[in-house]
């Protein structure tokens, strides 16, 4: 039952991080064009793509 326990409370922990980090990320826009802007920059930076990509998928590996 104590494994139990712990695994609930690990997984409630990782909800509530990601649950922060995602809810910091909502009104991050684009500026100066599409795919653009400071945050886009560093979700492409963290897949190693450069400016102007689309970076809807970049954004998993930046909250992960």
């Amino acid at each position: 039952m104590s494994l139990i326990n712990n695994q609930n409370d690990e997984e409630q922990y990782t909800r509530e991080c990601v649950k922060e980090l995602y809810d910091s990320q909502v009104g991050v826009r684009e500026t100066g064009g599409a795919n653009r802007g400071l945050q886009v920059e560093r979700y492409l930076a963290s897949v190693d793509l450069g400016s102007g990509y689309a970076y809807c998928a970049a954004v998993r590996r930046e909250t992960h």
